[in-house]
Formats: structure tokens, sequence, C-alpha cells
């Protein structure tokens, strides 16, 4: 799962999204409050939470904001046995509720 940074969509991933998808089940999303979820409005917790529930045991790879979903959902251990990737994001996950 590709899970981009603030104000983008899921398809900010593009070419990258493509070259993956040669050989991987590629799945990209639009954050909580940005694209065809603009009405969701979750904080990175419960985003996090979201995605996991959602995608299930996966690859997470994120983009800024992304990667604080992806490190939430790592740390509510919500998909266990998977990977993590953050790229551009601070480690320090926030307390829930902001």
């Amino acid at each position: 799962m590709l899970v981009h940074g603030f104000t983008q969509t899921g398809r900010s991933w593009g070419g990258l999204a493509d070259d993956l998808a040669d050989d991987h089940e590629v799945i990209t999303v639009d954050a909580p409050g940005h694209g065809g979820s603009a009405g969701a409005h979750l904080d990175l917790h419960a985003g996090g939470a979201q995605l996991a529930e959602q995608v299930g045991p996966a690859t997470f790879v994120g983009y800024s904001m992304g990667g604080r979903f992806c490190l939430h959902a790592a740390l509510m251990s919500a998909i266990d046995g998977t990977s993590q990737g953050a790229a551009g994001t601070p480690a320090t996950p926030s307390k829930p509720g902001y």
C-alpha cells in the first residue's frame, strides 16, 4: 500500500506505482481528508487504524504524512507481520487526537 503526503492524492504515486505493479500487487489510497476521502476526518491514530483494518497484512510505504499514518498503524500492532517504509517522515508519532 502506498500512502501519499499532505495535500496529495493516491494518484501522486503515478509512475512508481505502475513500475511496482509489474511484480507486486499495488494499492494506492486517498488518505483521510484528501481526494476521494475528503469527507473522512480522522486524526493520524484513527486513520492508521482504518488503513490497517481495510488492507490487512501488507507492505506499507508512506511519504511525509502518509508515512505517519503507516507508523501509527504499525504501533497499534494492527498489521502484524508487515513491512513498513516511510520517507520524509518524523519518526515520532503524534498522540491520539493530534
